[in-house]
């Protein structure tokens, strides 16, 4: 498949993971570029590459992406749907030891793929010995931004897709740092997106009311960020406490969901309590977040390889 991309902070990404010559775990693999259009204006032909380096015309640049990828809605499974966010999770942990932070993780840009064999990041920036199987990546990568640029602050505006946002993103007076915890935190909240609205397919013309209330305190339309904040706030609260009597058709996510969350909680409180001098977390503090995730997801991975376990309302 292919898909549009600017040649500015997007390009830079893909640049650094094509230079590496070999397929990264939880990171599409990349072919070449080319370009269908061009401006009506331009007196250039477009069928050779050297002029993406010119200046005077507008072009639309395509990316070959040979990884193919099906959104999670599609999962077989409680099962896939999991591993997929645990493989892209590990994707975001290899984007970050390229330099980069994503920025906008959501439903939209995460995917379910084919097992693929593909070499994980190290933390000096090297490459693993071995390869390991995959089957779910993180991809469109138009907001990631260098991790060590001095351009970390976002000065106008925040980035991520509203209801996938971290609450620290969603709450902070002033602008924030966008940092690789709210991108793990964000892969939690689509995670709950996913699965209260496939529950509520699945269930058909009567789904269960606590998938149909899921699904309505995760749409956030003309809602405010500080309204959105608070109301994740009060959703964050109520899965932490999820319990086997209460967790209706969300109870092969339980485990999973409770401690995710509580790592969510945490972190949350931590960026709270955080000086201005310390506006960002440390790389050892990114690293054991993506430690501590990864482990809660590797410990709660579903049995269940289908939606069977669904019920309808009353």
């Amino acid at each position: 498949m292919t898909t549009a991309i600017d040649l500015g902070r997007e390009g830079t990404v893909v640049d650094a993971i094509k230079k590496l010559k070999t397929k990264i775990f939880g990171l599409p693999d990349f072919g070449p570029r080319y370009i269908p259009m061009r401006d009506a204006n331009s007196k250039y032909e477009t069928s050779y590459l050297n002029i993406l380096n010119l200046t005077d015309i507008r072009a639309c640049v395509r990316q070959v992406i040979l990884t193919v990828g099906k959104p999670l809605h599609t999962a077989s499974g409680p099962r896939q749907l999991v591993i997929a966010l645990r493989d892209a999770l590990f994707g975001l942990r290899n984007l970050y030891r390229l330099g980069y932070v994503h920025r906008d993780v959501s439903s939209g840009n995460t995917y379910i793929t084919e097992p693929m064999q593909g070499f994980h990041i190290l933390r000096d920036g090297g490459l693993g010995k071995e390869t390991h199987a995959s089957s779910g990546m993180a991809g469109d990568f138009d907001l990631c931004i260098g991790r060590d640029d001095k351009d970390r602050q976002i000065h106008s505006h925040r980035t991520g897709t509203l209801p996938f946002m971290a609450i620290d993103l969603l709450s902070s007076l002033q602008l924030p740092y966008h940092s690789p915890i709210h991108d793990m935190e964000s892969v939690m909240w689509v995670l709950v997106w996913v699965v209260g609205h496939k529950n509520v397919d699945v269930a058909g013309d009567e789904p269960n009311p606590q998938d149909v209330k899921l699904c309505d305190d995760m749409s956030v339309a003309n809602m405010t960020m500080d309204l959105v904040a608070h109301r994740k706030r009060s959703l964050l609260h109520i899965l932490q406490r999820l319990t086997s009597r209460r967790s209706g058709n969300l109870e092969p996510f339980r485990n999973l969901l409770v401690e995710g969350f509580n790592l969510v909680d945490r972190y949350v409180t931590r960026s709270e309590d955080r000086t201005s001098e310390e506006q960002t977390f440390s790389d050892e503090e990114v690293e054991e977040a993506f430690t501590a995730y990864l482990d809660v997801f590797e410990k709660n991975i579903p049995v269940e390889t289908d939606w069977s376990h669904v019920k309808g309302g009353p």
